[in-house]
């Protein structure tokens, strides 16, 4: 979900409600949202932020916002890639097919940090979009 920071306008003193993305995602839905209702944005830890000038309920404008996110998702068919590294492989494949993905194993290693049956690593990485029945490839760790 977009992450609201609340700032003070050093110019004005006005509060500023900033919702940062931080996902792939999250930066396409920042610039769609603001694009579609004219909310000005800011570059934040190179990515672009809504901003709100007034608001009356910043828990509010969260809500709203963070739904309109939901809808966006759903009407673009986006779908956020989870981070699985170091989660069972019968884990790791419920959440892709929660979410609409597919997967497959790239390859098993061997591993001094996880033990036989786990991720080891994923492409594509957490936080990138991709469209559902997607492939995620999984490498799983193996036994000695």
């Amino acid at each position: 979900m977009l992450k609201p920071v609340m700032k003070i306008d050093e110019e004005t003193g006005q509060k500023q409600l900033f919702m940062v993305p931080e996902s792939d995602l999250e930066e396409r839905f920042v610039i769609w949202f603001a694009f579609q209702h004219s909310v000005p944005r800011l570059r934040v830890n190179k990515r672009e932020a809504l901003v709100f000038h007034h608001m009356n309920d910043p828990e509010l404008v969260t809500f709203n916002v963070n739904k309109a996110y939901e809808n966006f998702k759903i009407d673009y068919k986006y779908v956020e890639i989870p981070y699985l590294i170091g989660v069972t492989l019968s884990r790791a494949r419920d959440e892709l097919r929660h979410r609409g993905l597919e997967w497959a194993i790239e390859r098993e290693v061997k591993s001094d940090q996880y033990p036989p049956g786990y991720v080891v690593s994923q492409n594509p990485l957490s936080d990138a979009v991709a469209s559902p029945q997607s492939v995620v490839y999984l490498t799983i760790s193996k036994s000695s």
